[in-house]
């Protein structure tokens, strides 16, 4: 029964992870074609509509949270690896860490 229970949870993750992809991918496309029309109608019709810029950055930003998810499913950052196969390699998990510490502390 246990086996089973696995291959149920391992099928609905698969099939959700594959539904958010494309979800991502809807979303990102989406994105690229609201950015191609804010330029052409500033620059080339010389209009000022403002819901283009906020639409896409939600866009953006509901695709990243969307893909972390699908990173994490995946085991695509190397943190993640280094946690689930307990690497003893420590000057990588130093560089990594030094990584993130980084970039999320960067002010624009």
């Amino acid at each position: 029964m246990k086996d089973d229970d696995q291959s149920l949870l391992d099928t609905t993750a698969y099939r959700v992870n594959w539904l958010v992809e494309r979800i991502c991918a809807l979303l990102l496309g989406i994105m690229v074609i609201v950015i191609w029309f804010e330029v052409v109608e500033r620059y080339f019709l010389h209009l000022g509509m403002t819901w283009t810029e906020e639409l896409s950055r939600y866009l953006m930003i509901w695709a990243a949270l969307l893909a972390v998810s699908c990173g994490a499913s995946t085991r695509s950052s190397e943190m993640i690896w280094l946690r689930k196969t307990g690497s003893t390699t420590n000057c990588f998990a130093a560089l990594c860490k030094i990584k993130l510490m980084l970039f999320s502390s960067t002010n624009t």
